[in-house]
C-alpha cells in the first residue's frame, strides 16, 4: 500500500448524522483548534479571509502541518500549492504543485469536500485513522478553511493535517493498516 492510500481505504461521509457546531466538533486537536482560531481572527466579518491575510510568521509552529490548495475551473480542479513537511511525510513525497487527481486518494470524497467548501464557505472538519487490528497506529485530525481573494468566491483552501503515531516504529505505508477517513461536517 502506498502512503497516499492512507486517506482513501474506507470513506465515511458523516458520523452521528449531524453537523458540527461552527466552532468545530468536540475533541479537535490543539493544532486544529489553533488554526481555526487564527483563520477566524483573519476572517473578521467576512465569509472567508484572503490568502494575503494569512501570515506564515504568525503560525510558524503549524507550517509543517498545513496545505494550501488552489480551487479553480468548472468542472472544479484542485491543485496543491503548498504542503508542509509532516503532510508530505504522510504521502511519502512532496505533493506541492500536484493536482488532486494525481495523488493516490479517494478523489471523489475529497472533491465532495472542496465542493461543499465552495457552496457553503465554512470550515470542514474530519479525522483519519489507521488501525492495525484493534490498535490505532495513526490518527489525524484535519480541517479545511475557505479562502477568498475577492471576498465573495472561494478560490483557495487552507488545510491542516495533525498526524500522531501510536508507536515511533509505525509506518504510513504498512500494508496491514486499515485506513478510515471521516468528514465530521
Amino acid at each position: 500500500m502506498s502512503a497516499g492510500e492512507l486517506q482513501q481505504l474506507l470513506t465515511v461521509r458523516a458520523i452521528d448524522g449531524g453537523l458540527a457546531p461552527a466552532s468545530g466538533p468536540v475533541g479537535l486537536s490543539a493544532r486544529v483548534r489553533q488554526l481555526r482560531d487564527y483563520w477566524d481572527s483573519k476572517r473578521g466579518d467576512r465569509t472567508a479571509p484572503a490568502r494575503s491575510d494569512i501570515d506564515p510568521a504568525e503560525i510558524k509552529q503549524l507550517l509543517p502541518h498545513l496545505l494550501i490548495a488552489d480551487l479553480s475551473g468548472d468542472p472544479l480542479r484542485v491543485r496543491i500549492r503548498l504542503a508542509g513537511t509532516r503532510v508530505c511525510e504522510a504521502f511519502g513525497f512532496n505533493i506541492a504543485g500536484r493536482w488532486l487527481e494525481e495523488l493516490d486518494l479517494d478523489v471523489d470524497f475529497w472533491m465532495a469536500q472542496y465542493r461543499r467548501l465552495i457552496a457553503a464557505p465554512a470550515p470542514i472538519y474530519g479525522r483519519t485513522t489507521g488501525m492495525r487490528g484493534a490498535v490505532e497506529a495513526f490518527r489525524s485530525d484535519w480541517a479545511m478553511f475557505p479562502l477568498s481573494s475577492d471576498g465573495q468566491r472561494v478560490d483557495q483552501c487552507l488545510e491542516i493535517e495533525d498526524w500522531t503515531k501510536g508507536s515511533p516504529t509505525d509506518r504510513f505505508d504498512d500494508s496491514s493498516i486499515v485506513w478510515r477517513v471521516v468528514a465530521l461536517v
